[in-house]
């Protein structure tokens, strides 16, 4: 199908064809029925049709390779599911598709493709409407050696690197991260991940390229014991998993006695110590001078994890406790001049003015979330655990009302929304 057999195949896209870019107008779309989903089709065949609408625009309006097509469809399926209504939701998927076609037409498809080839960036709906969150990370990638102006931009502040999960978002959760951390300065630089492989490979192109950030945020899902990158398979341990769950007795830190096993951890912790650098204060907060952050921005990683094991023959069925994720990662990098915060509980990140805040969905009675009057949830703030380890190898807690990042000076890259035109 052409462009001009695209735009003719039903009589509503003609609306679509005079703005390609509302989201109004393809949520429009996607709703009513119309000859390609038919009111008589079933859920299943209309979501099915949907679909292959959906790669007909992102190659026919967003002129979208069918590499990224089909990297974009497939990590964005989950999350534009409505599992409540058991169907796709049009709203989020036309969403998808405006954000991904504005930064098609913003960057250039070639530009899309290099991200994805060297950052690992498939989730090309992430980081706002042509909001220019991605500039630097573009110029890191440029070439064989980089942009010049970028590097040069880069070596003179504070960096903040944040590595999110590229496959396993399966609720969007993860899609605000950009806002949180972006700021006009644009000495933020965004890679996407599923094994460690491919968090090693990027921070070896940092190292390469002379950028040692002071800052490093890891974007994931989890729960007590575990924070997860990429498509998990537990029979497998498929993907990156960060976790005290899977014990190693071959595990040195867990022979030890100290810390619960992570897996690759050890990998992190050197990256850490080796591949970041102290904050000089020139985009980060006066606070961060001569420190490192590392951010776990992943639900319960200050949760300490409860373990069940079985009964046997002659013990009784009993429960261990092992130490929270960022616990044992604090105490695997050793360095007491580097801050770990993560929340203890499911949780979200806001940003604030000069940093960022976490946040929890306010559950009713039922153990629901409390929906609100316009759609969507309640949610509030809580303290975040500030953990580090003191001269002696000892952990210290303490909880901070926010997390400060940066100089007030530091103005925000502003949040850019789909477009309404109706």
């Amino acid at each position: 199908m052409d462009l001009s057999d695209f735009k003719a195949s039903d009589p509503t896209l003609k609306h679509i064809m005079d703005d390609p870019l509302s989201d109004f107008m393809i949520a429009q779309h996607l709703t009513k029925p119309n000859k390609q989903w038919p009111e008589h089709m079933s859920a299943e065949d209309t979501d099915l049709a949907r679909y292959e609408w959906a790669d007909e625009y992102l190659e026919k309006i967003a002129g979208l390779p069918l590499n990224l097509r089909h990297d974009l469809l497939y990590v964005s399926f989950s999350r534009n599911y409505d599992e409540a209504a058991k169907r796709l939701n049009p709203e989020y998927m036309a969403n998808m598709l405006t954000a991904a076609a504005i930064n098609a037409k913003t960057y250039g498809v070639e530009t899309l493709t290099k991200l994805r080839e060297k950052a690992g960036i498939v989730n090309l709906d992430y980081y706002g409407m042509a909001s220019g969150a991605l500039k630097s990370t573009i110029g890191l990638i440029e070439g064989d050696e980089g942009d010049p102006a970028t590097l040069e931009h880069l070596r003179a502040g504070d960096v903040t690197v944040v590595f999110t999960d590229a496959r396993g978002d399966h609720n969007g959760a993860l899609k605000t991260g950009y806002q949180a951390y972006a700021t006009e300065s644009n000495r933020t630089l965004y890679f996407e991940i599923n094994t460690p492989q491919d968090f090693y490979r990027h921070m070896a192109l940092l190292k390469k390229r002379g950028i040692q950030p002071s800052t490093m945020v890891m974007q994931a899902h989890g729960h007590p014991g575990i924070m997860a990158f990429g498509e998990l398979d537990d029979s497998k341990l498929a993907g990156f998993i960060m976790t005290n769950q899977y014990r190693d007795p071959e595990n040195d830190a867990w022979k030890s006695g100290k810390v619960g096993a992570i897996r690759e951890a050890k990998g992190l912790a050197r990256a850490v110590n080796e591949y970041m650098q102290d904050s000089r204060g020139i985009d980060d907060n006066p606070e961060a001078i001569g420190r490192r952050r590392i951010i776990l921005a992943s639900c319960s990683q200050a949760a300490p994890q409860q373990v069940k094991r079985p009964k046997r023959r002659h013990a009784d069925a009993y429960e261990e406790s092992y130490e929270s994720n960022v616990e044992t990662l604090a105490l695997l990098v050793d360095n007491p001049d580097v801050d770990f915060f993560a929340g203890d509980q499911p949780m979200n990140i806001r940003r604030t003015p000069e940093g960022i805040k976490f946040v929890r969905k306010v559950l009713g009675p039922d153990g629901e979330p409390i929906p609100t009057k316009g759609g969507g949830f309640t949610w509030e703030q809580f303290d975040p655990t500030h953990v580090r380890v003191n001269r002696r190898g000892k952990i210290v807690q303490s909880h901070v009302t926010e997390v400060v990042l940066r100089r007030p000076e530091q103005p925000q890259i502003p949040i850019e929304y789909p477009r309404r035109s109706a």
